[in-house]
């Protein structure tokens, strides 16, 4: 959705063999093919004129720079009281209103009080040894089920 990428050209020969392969290359298991392409591997290359390839690298991410909305995670509230740091910090990780985006590590003084709170995080970066991006709070929207709260949700979405 918008990211700019890297793409190598594959042959046909080996588009049909990653299909065949279900996209497992004997590679890293990273890379595989496109979705476009994975539709395209099974025609026979006399029929097509596209040309094949698969993604290697995300040169940049297309985050929205407005934020997502969403709530912090419960269970991490728990789990981030362990990692507090001397200043109070927590990590707590935000879940984000959109459930095609992952949970957002995000470092806190305000963990207890955000708890309920319907919130716009910011993206910032994600780590390659990372399963979740890291980010910060942008504002907070108002309360969990408060009808202007979750207006404000669905118009920022």
């Amino acid at each position: 959705d918008g990211d700019l990428v890297a793409v190598q050209i594959i042959t046909a020969a080996e588009a049909e063999a990653a299909a065949n392969n279900d996209g497992d290359d004997g590679d890293d298991g990273d890379v595989g093919l496109a979705p476009d392409v994975a539709a395209d591997a099974g025609k026979d290359s006399s029929t097509s004129t596209k040309r094949q390839g698969r993604v290697v690298a995300i040169l940049r991410r297309a985050w929205r720079e407005r934020g997502y909305a969403g709530c912090l995670d419960t269970d991490s509230m728990a789990k981030g009281a362990a990692t507090s740091t001397s200043s109070f910090e927590t990590r707590v990780l935000f879940v984000p209103h959109d459930r095609r985006m992952p949970k957002v590590r995000l470092w806190t003084r305000q963990a207890a009080n955000l708890m309920d709170q319907r919130l716009v995080v910011a993206l910032d970066e994600w780590p390659a040894d990372s399963p979740h991006p890291q980010g910060h709070l942008v504002k907070v929207l108002g309360k969990i089920g408060d009808k202007v709260s979750e207006t404000a949700v669905v118009l920022l979405e």
